[in-house]
Protein backbone atom coordinates (compact mmCIF):
# COMPACT_ATOMS: atom_id res chain seq x y z
CA UNK A 1 0.00 0.00 0.00
CA UNK A 2 1.37 3.40 -0.92
CA UNK A 3 1.68 5.99 1.83
CA UNK A 4 1.87 9.74 1.45
CA UNK A 5 4.40 11.62 3.53
CA UNK A 6 4.63 15.27 4.56
CA UNK A 7 7.66 16.81 6.23
CA UNK A 8 7.62 19.68 8.72
CA UNK A 9 10.89 21.30 9.78
CA UNK A 10 11.96 24.25 11.92
CA UNK A 11 15.33 25.66 12.92
CA UNK A 12 16.77 28.76 14.52
CA UNK A 13 19.59 28.65 11.99
CA UNK A 14 18.73 29.23 8.34
CA UNK A 15 22.02 27.71 7.18
CA UNK A 16 21.33 24.48 9.09
CA UNK A 17 17.86 24.35 7.59
CA UNK A 18 19.41 24.66 4.13
CA UNK A 19 21.60 21.67 4.96
CA UNK A 20 18.48 19.74 5.94
CA UNK A 21 17.02 20.71 2.54
CA UNK A 22 20.05 19.22 0.87
CA UNK A 23 19.67 15.93 2.78
CA UNK A 24 16.00 15.69 1.91
CA UNK A 25 16.66 16.56 -1.71
CA UNK A 26 19.34 13.87 -1.97
CA UNK A 27 17.62 11.07 -0.04
CA UNK A 28 13.96 11.80 -0.74
CA UNK A 29 14.26 13.11 -4.31
CA UNK A 30 12.45 16.35 -3.55
CA UNK A 31 12.73 19.69 -5.16
CA UNK A 32 13.89 22.50 -2.90
CA UNK A 33 11.14 23.53 -0.48
CA UNK A 34 10.17 27.11 0.23
CA UNK A 35 11.69 28.52 3.43
CA UNK A 36 9.60 30.97 5.43
CA UNK A 37 10.47 32.92 8.54
CA UNK A 38 8.43 32.07 11.65
CA UNK A 39 8.54 35.31 13.59
CA UNK A 40 7.46 35.61 17.22
CA UNK A 41 3.79 36.54 17.39
CA UNK A 42 0.68 35.98 19.47
CA UNK A 43 -0.37 32.87 17.61
CA UNK A 44 3.09 31.36 17.86
CA UNK A 45 4.74 32.96 20.93
CA UNK A 46 8.34 32.07 20.11
CA UNK A 47 11.18 33.70 22.01
CA UNK A 48 13.29 34.29 18.91
CA UNK A 49 13.20 34.15 15.13
CA UNK A 50 12.76 30.74 13.51
CA UNK A 51 12.76 29.39 9.98
CA UNK A 52 10.56 26.58 8.77
CA UNK A 53 9.15 24.72 5.83
CA UNK A 54 6.61 22.07 4.91
CA UNK A 55 6.74 19.78 1.91
CA UNK A 56 4.91 16.72 0.64
CA UNK A 57 6.98 13.73 -0.46
CA UNK A 58 6.43 11.30 -3.28
CA UNK A 59 4.34 8.25 -2.19
CA UNK A 60 6.29 5.51 -0.42
CA UNK A 61 5.35 1.98 0.59
CA UNK A 62 7.70 1.74 3.56
CA UNK A 63 7.95 4.54 6.17
CA UNK A 64 11.02 2.89 7.70
CA UNK A 65 13.02 3.97 4.66
CA UNK A 66 12.88 7.48 6.12
CA UNK A 67 14.85 6.71 9.27
CA UNK A 68 18.28 7.08 7.67
CA UNK A 69 17.18 10.41 6.26
CA UNK A 70 15.91 11.60 9.64
CA UNK A 71 19.06 10.45 11.42
CA UNK A 72 21.06 12.63 9.05
CA UNK A 73 18.74 15.59 9.70
CA UNK A 74 18.94 15.08 13.47
CA UNK A 75 22.72 15.06 13.28
CA UNK A 76 22.63 18.42 11.53
CA UNK A 77 20.06 20.14 13.74
CA UNK A 78 20.69 18.73 17.22
CA UNK A 79 19.11 21.13 19.70
CA UNK A 80 18.76 23.84 17.06
CA UNK A 81 15.64 22.52 15.39
CA UNK A 82 13.51 19.52 14.56
CA UNK A 83 11.96 17.59 11.68
CA UNK A 84 8.68 15.66 11.80
CA UNK A 85 7.42 13.36 9.04
CA UNK A 86 3.71 12.59 8.97
CA UNK A 87 2.60 9.48 7.08
CA UNK A 88 -0.97 9.02 5.79
CA UNK A 89 -2.70 6.44 3.68
CA UNK A 90 -4.29 7.83 0.49
CA UNK A 91 -7.09 5.32 1.04
CA UNK A 92 -7.77 6.81 4.50
CA UNK A 93 -6.59 10.43 4.26
CA UNK A 94 -8.02 11.42 7.64
CA UNK A 95 -6.24 8.67 9.55
CA UNK A 96 -2.74 9.25 10.91
CA UNK A 97 -0.73 6.12 10.26
CA UNK A 98 2.59 7.00 11.76
CA UNK A 99 4.98 9.77 12.68
CA UNK A 100 8.76 9.94 12.58
CA UNK A 101 10.79 12.75 14.09
CA UNK A 102 14.17 14.05 15.16
CA UNK A 103 14.91 15.05 18.73
CA UNK A 104 17.27 17.28 20.67
CA UNK A 105 19.58 14.36 21.38
CA UNK A 106 20.57 14.22 17.72
CA UNK A 107 18.68 11.01 16.95
CA UNK A 108 15.40 10.02 15.33
CA UNK A 109 12.33 8.17 16.54
CA UNK A 110 9.15 6.71 15.07
CA UNK A 111 5.75 5.68 16.32
CA UNK A 112 2.02 6.27 16.20
CA UNK A 113 0.14 9.44 16.94
CA UNK A 114 0.26 8.91 20.70
CA UNK A 115 4.02 8.60 20.64
CA UNK A 116 4.32 12.18 19.42
CA UNK A 117 3.95 13.26 23.04
CA UNK A 118 7.32 11.64 23.68
CA UNK A 119 8.82 13.85 21.00
CA UNK A 120 7.89 16.97 23.01
CA UNK A 121 9.58 15.64 26.14
CA UNK A 122 12.67 14.48 24.24
CA UNK A 123 13.19 17.89 22.66
CA UNK A 124 12.94 19.71 25.94
CA UNK A 125 12.55 22.99 24.07
CA UNK A 126 9.24 24.83 24.24
CA UNK A 127 9.99 26.89 21.14
CA UNK A 128 10.53 23.83 18.96
CA UNK A 129 7.39 22.19 20.32
CA UNK A 130 5.34 25.30 19.60
CA UNK A 131 6.72 25.68 16.10
CA UNK A 132 6.21 22.04 15.13
CA UNK A 133 2.79 22.04 16.77
CA UNK A 134 1.74 25.01 14.67
CA UNK A 135 3.15 23.57 11.45
CA UNK A 136 1.28 20.28 11.82
CA UNK A 137 -1.95 21.92 13.03
CA UNK A 138 -3.35 22.12 9.51
CA UNK A 139 -4.77 25.58 10.16
CA UNK A 140 -5.14 27.94 7.26
CA UNK A 141 -3.55 31.39 7.18
CA UNK A 142 -6.99 32.88 7.85
CA UNK A 143 -7.46 30.68 10.92
CA UNK A 144 -3.99 31.55 12.20
CA UNK A 145 -4.71 35.25 11.74
CA UNK A 146 -7.98 34.94 13.70
CA UNK A 147 -6.22 33.16 16.57
CA UNK A 148 -3.50 35.81 16.47
CA UNK A 149 -6.06 38.62 16.80
CA UNK A 150 -7.77 36.91 19.75
CA UNK A 151 -4.49 36.40 21.60
CA UNK A 152 -3.31 39.93 20.92
CA UNK A 153 -6.59 41.28 22.29
CA UNK A 154 -6.29 39.14 25.43
CA UNK A 155 -2.69 40.24 25.92
CA UNK A 156 -3.67 43.91 25.60
CA UNK A 157 -6.32 43.47 28.29
CA UNK A 158 -3.80 41.68 30.52
CA UNK A 159 -1.31 44.54 30.22
CA UNK A 160 -4.05 47.06 31.04
CA UNK A 161 -5.72 45.26 33.95
CA UNK A 162 -2.93 43.02 35.25
CA UNK A 163 -2.76 39.27 35.83
CA UNK A 164 -5.43 39.24 38.56
CA UNK A 165 -8.77 41.03 38.34
CA UNK A 166 -10.16 41.31 41.88
CA UNK A 167 -13.39 43.00 42.97
CA UNK A 168 -13.50 45.40 45.98
CA UNK A 169 -15.14 42.67 48.08
CA UNK A 170 -12.30 40.22 47.41
CA UNK A 171 -13.58 38.01 44.57
CA UNK A 172 -10.92 36.99 42.06
CA UNK A 173 -12.97 37.22 38.89
CA UNK A 174 -10.32 36.69 36.20
CA UNK A 175 -6.76 35.46 35.87
CA UNK A 176 -4.89 36.47 32.71
CA UNK A 177 -1.28 35.66 33.59
CA UNK A 178 1.27 33.30 32.07
CA UNK A 179 3.08 32.14 35.22
CA UNK A 180 3.93 28.47 35.69
CA UNK A 181 3.78 28.77 39.51
CA UNK A 182 0.73 30.76 40.64
CA UNK A 183 0.01 32.03 44.16
CA UNK A 184 -3.37 33.65 44.80
CA UNK A 185 -2.78 37.22 46.10
CA UNK A 186 -3.54 38.35 49.66
CA UNK A 187 -6.96 39.88 50.17
CA UNK A 188 -8.78 37.38 47.97
CA UNK A 189 -11.73 35.76 49.75
CA UNK A 190 -13.21 33.78 46.88
CA UNK A 191 -12.09 32.39 43.51
CA UNK A 192 -14.86 33.41 41.14
CA UNK A 193 -16.82 31.24 38.73
CA UNK A 194 -14.66 30.20 35.75
CA UNK A 195 -11.95 32.64 36.91
CA UNK A 196 -9.13 30.76 35.19
CA UNK A 197 -11.13 29.50 32.21
CA UNK A 198 -11.45 30.82 28.66
CA UNK A 199 -15.02 29.60 28.17
CA UNK A 200 -15.08 30.42 24.45
CA UNK A 201 -11.80 28.56 24.04
CA UNK A 202 -13.19 25.50 25.84
CA UNK A 203 -16.25 25.59 23.60
CA UNK A 204 -14.10 25.69 20.47
CA UNK A 205 -12.02 22.80 21.82
CA UNK A 206 -15.06 20.66 22.63
CA UNK A 207 -16.39 21.31 19.14
CA UNK A 208 -12.94 20.24 17.84
CA UNK A 209 -12.52 23.51 15.96
CA UNK A 210 -9.05 24.02 17.40
CA UNK A 211 -6.80 23.18 20.33
CA UNK A 212 -7.59 24.87 23.63
CA UNK A 213 -5.09 27.50 24.76
CA UNK A 214 -4.91 26.35 28.40
CA UNK A 215 -3.19 28.42 31.10
CA UNK A 216 0.51 27.61 31.52
CA UNK A 217 0.06 27.20 35.29
CA UNK A 218 1.56 23.97 36.67
CA UNK A 219 1.38 24.59 40.42
CA UNK A 220 -1.25 26.53 42.36
CA UNK A 221 -1.17 27.79 45.96
CA UNK A 222 -4.39 29.05 47.55
CA UNK A 223 -3.35 30.78 50.81
CA UNK A 224 -5.08 31.45 54.12
CA UNK A 225 -7.88 33.98 53.81
CA UNK A 226 -9.53 32.41 50.80
CA UNK A 227 -12.86 30.91 51.87
CA UNK A 228 -14.43 29.51 48.72
CA UNK A 229 -13.65 28.22 45.25
CA UNK A 230 -16.63 28.61 42.97
CA UNK A 231 -18.08 26.60 40.10
CA UNK A 232 -15.69 25.81 37.23
CA UNK A 233 -12.97 28.03 38.76
CA UNK A 234 -9.96 26.06 37.48
CA UNK A 235 -11.65 23.84 34.90
CA UNK A 236 -9.52 22.80 31.92
CA UNK A 237 -6.28 24.12 33.38
CA UNK A 238 -4.70 21.24 31.50
CA UNK A 239 -1.13 21.93 32.59
CA UNK A 240 -1.96 22.07 36.30
CA UNK A 241 -0.11 19.34 38.23
CA UNK A 242 -0.23 20.29 41.90
CA UNK A 243 -2.65 22.26 44.10
CA UNK A 244 -2.23 23.34 47.72
CA UNK A 245 -5.37 24.68 49.38
CA UNK A 246 -5.29 26.42 52.77
CA UNK A 247 -7.59 25.24 55.57
CA UNK A 248 -9.53 28.53 55.45
CA UNK A 249 -11.32 27.21 52.33
CA UNK A 250 -14.61 25.65 53.40
CA UNK A 251 -16.36 25.39 50.02
CA UNK A 252 -15.27 24.07 46.62
CA UNK A 253 -17.88 24.39 43.90
CA UNK A 254 -18.92 21.75 41.40
CA UNK A 255 -16.62 21.07 38.45
CA UNK A 256 -13.97 23.35 40.00
CA UNK A 257 -11.14 21.23 38.62
CA UNK A 258 -12.92 19.53 35.73
CA UNK A 259 -10.65 18.53 32.85
CA UNK A 260 -7.38 19.18 34.73
CA UNK A 261 -5.90 16.18 32.96
CA UNK A 262 -2.34 16.63 34.35
CA UNK A 263 -3.36 17.03 37.99
CA UNK A 264 -1.46 14.58 40.21
CA UNK A 265 -1.49 16.05 43.72
CA UNK A 266 -4.19 17.92 45.65
CA UNK A 267 -4.09 18.95 49.31
CA UNK A 268 -7.71 19.42 50.37
CA UNK A 269 -8.45 21.78 53.30
CA UNK A 270 -9.32 20.36 56.70
CA UNK A 271 -12.46 22.50 57.01
CA UNK A 272 -14.07 21.30 53.77
CA UNK A 273 -17.67 20.13 54.26
CA UNK A 274 -18.26 18.31 50.98
CA UNK A 275 -16.71 17.47 47.61
CA UNK A 276 -19.10 18.87 45.01
CA UNK A 277 -20.57 17.39 41.85
CA UNK A 278 -17.92 16.51 39.26
CA UNK A 279 -15.28 18.54 41.14
CA UNK A 280 -12.44 16.37 39.79
CA UNK A 281 -14.19 15.13 36.65
CA UNK A 282 -11.69 13.77 34.09
CA UNK A 283 -8.61 14.40 36.25
CA UNK A 284 -6.94 11.46 34.57
CA UNK A 285 -3.59 11.62 36.41
CA UNK A 286 -5.07 11.85 39.92
CA UNK A 287 -4.22 8.50 41.55
CA UNK A 288 -4.49 9.19 45.27
CA UNK A 289 -6.12 11.75 47.55
CA UNK A 290 -6.74 12.32 51.26
CA UNK A 291 -10.36 13.04 52.19
CA UNK A 292 -10.34 15.41 55.24
CA UNK A 293 -12.19 14.36 58.41
CA UNK A 294 -14.52 17.35 57.98
CA UNK A 295 -16.06 16.04 54.73
CA UNK A 296 -19.63 14.79 55.16
CA UNK A 297 -20.72 14.31 51.54
CA UNK A 298 -19.07 13.21 48.29
CA UNK A 299 -21.44 14.35 45.57
CA UNK A 300 -22.36 12.87 42.21
CA UNK A 301 -19.46 12.27 39.84
CA UNK A 302 -16.95 13.95 42.20
CA UNK A 303 -14.00 11.85 40.94
CA UNK A 304 -15.57 10.54 37.72
CA UNK A 305 -12.85 9.61 35.22
CA UNK A 306 -9.91 10.03 37.61
CA UNK A 307 -7.34 7.28 38.16
CA UNK A 308 -7.77 6.93 41.91
CA UNK A 309 -6.45 3.57 43.05
CA UNK A 310 -6.70 4.19 46.76
CA UNK A 311 -8.69 6.44 49.06
CA UNK A 312 -9.56 6.50 52.75
CA UNK A 313 -12.87 7.84 54.04
CA UNK A 314 -13.41 9.71 57.33
CA UNK A 315 -15.62 8.08 59.96
CA UNK A 316 -18.06 11.00 59.85
CA UNK A 317 -18.79 10.64 56.13
CA UNK A 318 -22.57 10.56 55.61
CA UNK A 319 -23.02 9.88 51.88
CA UNK A 320 -21.31 8.89 48.63
CA UNK A 321 -23.52 9.66 45.64
CA UNK A 322 -23.80 7.78 42.35
CA UNK A 323 -20.93 7.92 39.86
CA UNK A 324 -18.71 9.53 42.50
CA UNK A 325 -15.84 7.18 41.61
CA UNK A 326 -16.83 5.92 38.16
CA UNK A 327 -13.76 5.02 36.11
CA UNK A 328 -11.45 4.76 39.13
CA UNK A 329 -9.15 1.79 39.66
CA UNK A 330 -10.56 0.29 42.86
CA UNK A 331 -10.78 -3.43 43.49
CA UNK A 332 -12.07 -2.98 47.02
CA UNK A 333 -12.76 -0.04 49.32
CA UNK A 334 -13.49 0.30 53.01
CA UNK A 335 -16.48 2.55 53.81
CA UNK A 336 -17.58 3.64 57.31
CA UNK A 337 -20.56 1.67 58.59
CA UNK A 338 -22.89 4.66 58.78
CA UNK A 339 -22.19 6.00 55.28
CA UNK A 340 -24.99 5.85 52.70
CA UNK A 341 -23.60 4.59 49.37
CA UNK A 342 -25.80 5.09 46.32
CA UNK A 343 -25.95 2.49 43.55
CA UNK A 344 -23.22 3.04 40.99
CA UNK A 345 -21.03 5.09 43.33
CA UNK A 346 -18.05 2.81 42.63
CA UNK A 347 -16.88 1.02 39.48
CA UNK A 348 -18.68 -2.22 38.69
CA UNK A 349 -17.11 -5.14 40.51
CA UNK A 350 -15.64 -3.08 43.37
CA UNK A 351 -15.82 -4.87 46.72
CA UNK A 352 -17.27 -2.49 49.33
CA UNK A 353 -16.18 -3.41 52.86
CA UNK A 354 -18.04 -2.04 55.91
Amino acid sequence: MEINARVYAVSRDEELLEQVHDVLEEKAFWGRAFVETLEPCAVLPLTQEWYGFTERAEPTDDPEEWMDCLEACAGILGKNGAVVVEFRSPDHPDDYLEYAWTNAGGSAGAGGRLWLAGYDRALGNRDISLAIGELISGRSERERAAICRRREKKEAVRREKGDFEITPDGVLERYRGHDVHVVIPEGVKAIGEAAFVDMKGVERMLLEDEEYDAPEMETLTIPEGVESIRYYAFAYCMNLKEVRIADSVVSIGGRAFEGCESLKKVELPNGLGEIGEYTFFLCEELKAIRIPDSVRHIRKGAFYGSSLGRVSFPEGLESIEKEAFTGCCFKKVRVPAGTEVEDGAFPKGTEVIR
